[in-house]
């Protein structure tokens, strides 16, 4: 164990001034001890939209999952847990690809577009996905759909913004076989080889589907029978009958069985969309079909004949356990990763671990349960002082269980006042003096296009945060403006620390102001001139705060004079969107990610 107490370890002279108003800061410092490797924890909510699912066919047991945001997981369970995987692309680029080779061990690759280069292409992996590397030959490429050959898994194709590449090495090195000015021909979003001939290879595009028979020397539009303008988003090959194809697109769901040369709408279940994101044969039967809709999962037993739902999920993804027939997994849009044991006859979530909602902020009890909600408002979330799960749908607090509150962005409760409670929401502040029975809008004194949230002060002023103006008030009613930082464009998050004296987070570091606002000064040293995009202030030890600079953690013993790296080896955060120590849980700091979740970091409280 370490413990930071009032000694501190400073670079320059200059660094110790800090600005004059850190120097008119009383510091009353009480140690507070964390250990020296504190124990990161992802504690949910689990689920989430998840876009891809794969099983790998070399360890038994392991899955990785994806995120359209390019967020990788790992199960080495089947499913019953999972882990973040270090990817470097993740939430800086789209994912739309997530294979594993079904030659070579530990060999995962990825398809990915971003607006950067080096997040854009495919990312290869050759052990486990442990470690990433950029594929050369696809830099500055979008690749949309990764395929192997059945025959011989070394030749791969990708679908790219601008065509079809191949690879003879298992994607390491890759060459074009479409032509560069057939804009028809792009870009491919999917892509499918004849089981028996590598030189047979089928691709779909946001219009129509295509085909070659001469590795890409010449291609043929094969559309005959479909609706013109059909995304095709998979095509899929029959293992024993090559000329009996299945295409699934926004149109609905075809086939052919005469290898493309015409094709016909099936017949989708009633309850189903016919916007369908894959379709796949089962490996068991070569009859069964699954195939994933916007409004649900379908099931034929007939080779596509007739359809029955499956299951009620969204769903863009579909794998098999290579060594257990019956198990299938499924990647959905909410409920995020479901396994079934009974051929998909039942489903049933298997999240713990992967986490993908888009949380809007973290609502903390005096008591330490906590609650937040989805940003588009659809589900909210409550933790228990005293568990590990969450339970979703509970009103966002017990005594306030209005419109007004159920799809605020924050809401507080100021201490000393059990009736008045604030709610924020896109640019409006409301506030109830009722419990929340009641809700009046309050005038703020100046137009503001967002608000981030609500912050308490030291008692009785609170503050709301908007994007460059702070606006602070003691009883919800009338509110007055800070100064805005000098040039300093957004706000992020405020803490006080002391009666009149604040610490503000903003794109270019840390400003200090000891006037409530009415003037700001610079805060030099680790935090400045980099983007602090949270803050908050230990409930028990006064002068101890914490500052996230985008997904390192910091802390500070002596009210942001200095501030030393509490983030752990292994950190697999990004992007921090709020801190907070619950008054009921000080040994506990809640990290709330942009889209990771909610971690925990442990804090080992002691004085001597």
């Amino acid at each position: 164990m370490w413990c930071q107490a009032t000694g501190r370890k400073r670079t320059k002279a200059s660094d110790v001034m800090r600005s004059n108003v850190l120097l008119r800061l009383v510091i009353t410092t009480l140690p507070l001890c964390i250990s020296a490797s504190p124990q990161w924890k992802p504690i949910g909510p689990f689920g989430g939209s998840a876009s891809t699912v794969a099983t790998d066919p070399h360890s038994p047991k392991t899955l990785i999952a994806g995120t359209r945001t390019a967020m990788l997981f790992r199960s080495l369970d089947s499913g019953d847990s999972w882990e973040p995987l270090p990817f470097p692309a993740q939430l800086n680029a789209v994912l739309h690809a997530l294979v594993i080779d079904p030659k070579t061990p530990g060999v995962y690759m990825a398809g990915l577009s971003s607006e950067s280069a080096q997040f854009s292409g495919i990312l290869r992996s050759s052990d486990a996905g442990l470690t990433w590397q950029l594929t050369p030959d696809l830099v500055h490429r979008q690749v949309w759909a990764i395929t192997f050959f059945p025959g011989d898994p070394g030749i791969v194709a990708a679908g790219t913004d601008t065509g079809i590449f191949l690879s003879h090495d298992g994607g390491i090195h890759w060459s074009r076989i479409s032509p560069l000015d057939n804009f028809q021909l792009q870009p491919v979003v999917s892509l499918a080889f004849d089981p028996t001939d590598s030189g047979t290879i089928y691709a779909g595009t946001p219009h129509l589907p295509w085909k070659t028979t001469d590795s890409g020397s010449s291609w043929q539009p094969i559309h005959n029978g479909m609706l013109d303008d059909s995304d095709v988003f998979s095509i899929q090959v029959d293992r024993n009958r090559p000329q009996r194809l299945f295409a699934s697109a926004c149109s609905g769901m075809y086939r052919s069985l005469n290898g493309g040369a015409s094709w016909e709408r099936l017949v989708r279940a009633k309850q189903a969309s016919f916007r369908t994101y894959i379709i796949i044969q089962d490996p068991e039967s070569e009859n069964v079909w699954f195939a994933g809709t916007t409004f649900g999962l379908m099931r034929s037993a007939n080779s596509g004949t007739t359809w029955e739902m499956a299951g009620s999920y969204a769903t863009r993804w579909v794998a098999f356990d290579p060594e257990r027939p019956g198990r299938a997994f499924i990647a959905t849009d909410a409920p995020g990763i479901l396994r079934s044991e009974d051929s998909g006859k039942t489903w049933h979530p298997v999240n713990r671990g992967f986490s993908n909602w888009h949380l809007n902020s973290l609502v903390m009890t005096r008591g330490g349960i906590v609650y937040t909600t989805t940003v588009d408002q659809q589900v909210t979330f409550k933790l228990g002082s005293n568990t590990s799960d969450w339970e979703q749908g509970s009103p966002v607090a017990p005594a306030v269980t209005s419109s007004v509150a159920l799809h605020a962005t924050s809401l507080l409760t100021p201490p000393g006042s059990h009736n008045l409670v604030v709610a924020s929401r896109g640019s409006t502040v409301s506030f109830s003096e009722d419990g929340g029975r009641t809700w009046k809008r309050a005038d703020l004194p100046t137009t503001e296009p967002s608000i981030r949230g609500l912050v308490q002060l030291e008692p009785p002023w609170f503050a709301a945060v908007g994007l460059q103006h702070l606006f602070l008030s003691d009883d919800g009613r009338t509110w007055k403006v800070s100064q805005p930082l000098p040039g300093e464009g957004q706000l992020y998050d405020i803490v006080a620390t002391s009666q009149r004296s604040l610490l503000a987070a903003t794109y270019a570091g840390l400003r200090a102001s000891d006037d409530l606002g009415a003037s700001w000064l610079p805060v030099r040293g680790e935090l400045d001139g980099s983007t602090i995009q949270a803050l908050c202030k230990h409930p028990d030890y006064p002068s101890v705060l914490f500052a996230a600079k985008y997904g390192t953690i910091y802390k500070s013993s002596d009210q942001g004079v200095s501030w030393t790296v509490m983030s752990p080896e292994g950190w697999p955060v990004k992007s921090v969107k709020q801190l907070v120590v619950a008054p009921g849980n000080p040994d506990r700091l809640f990290v709330l990610t942009q889209q990771q979740g909610v971690f925990v970091l442990p804090l080992n409280n002691e004085s001597r």
